[in-house]
């Protein structure tokens, strides 16, 4: 699921902390400047179940 709008301090964890309510997560995914570490403001979050994503628009 892409994740849009995150601020630069948004971490792995504080994704998998929110997001785990609606599912088992498998993996999540910050992306990053190719040159640098820096954060592009977006993120993918993959889930186990594609319900956990219809729990999401859902909601």
């Amino acid at each position: 699921m892409f994740v849009g709008g995150i601020k630069e301090d948004t971490d792995e964890e504080h994704l998998r902390e929110y997001f785990g309510q609606f599912g088992k997560i498998d993996e999540v995914n910050i992306m990053t400047e190719k040159n640098s570490d820096k954060r592009r403001g977006f993120a993918f979050v993959t889930f186990d179940d594609h319900d956990a994503v219809d729990r999401i628009v859902s909601k």
